[in-house]
């Protein structure tokens, strides 16, 4: 089994709230990305590229993607809870992923690790997405 030995390539607290990438609607005969993700991808785009200071990667890469989800009042407890229920974690990947591309790494076929967690937050915790980008050598 061969080992892989992760380098971070950049860390970020993303101040947005997770939005699922949604697929392309239909209208007319024409295809478009529907409004809320085309805003939210370009959040995202505008913050990775205010705070990533290095060239774009070219080598595999790894992600680890924490989203924190505005808590429903009904939750009793103090710490954050799974949020085991839509949207799914792999939609809420892809559009952090499609967010970066060409900014952070060129293509999101060099990703061969993903870490994808969701969670309601902490009473009074505002929604937002931590973020980790790195490097994946062997």
């Amino acid at each position: 089994m061969t080992v892989l030995y992760p380098s971070l390539v950049f860390d970020c607290d993303v101040p947005v709230a997770p939005v699922p990438k949604a697929r392309p609607r239909v209208s007319n005969g024409r295809a478009y990305t529907p409004k809320r993700t085309k805003a939210s991808e370009a959040i995202i785009a505008s913050y990775v590229r205010s705070k990533y200071r290095g060239e774009i990667r070219t080598e595999p890469m790894g992600i680890k993607l924490i989203c924190i989800h505005k808590r429903p009042k009904n939750l009793k407890g103090d710490g954050r809870v799974p949020k085991g229920t839509r949207p799914d974690g792999d939609n809420l990947l892809k559009l952090v992923l499609d967010a970066c591309e060409g900014i952070v790494y060129r293509n999101d076929g060099q990703f061969c690790q993903y870490h994808v967690e969701d969670w309601y937050g902490k009473p009074k915790e505002a929604p937002h997405i931590l973020l980790s980008l790195y490097v994946i050598s062997w």
